[in-house]
């Protein structure tokens, strides 16, 4: 299968979930927001995917809170 289309198939099986990706660029303002609330851990480096979990699960939280 090539990339493109196991791409388009994460995309309908995200879709068929109800989920959604975006790409958001994020500051450094964001990471010293989530290192200050404890949704990453501090360091100096850090993973975009690092990042991606540490937003989408303070997402997840939030909309479960309200």
């Amino acid at each position: 299968m090539t990339p493109a289309a196991l791409k388009m198939r994460r995309h309908r099986e995200r879709a068929a979930r109800g989920e959604a990706v975006y790409h958001v660029p994020i500051g450094a303002d964001v990471i010293d927001f989530l290192v200050r609330t404890n949704w990453l851990p501090e360091r100096d480096v850090y993973r975009d995917l690092d990042v991606a979990e540490a937003v989408g699960a303070l997402l997840r939280d939030t909309a479960r809170r309200n």
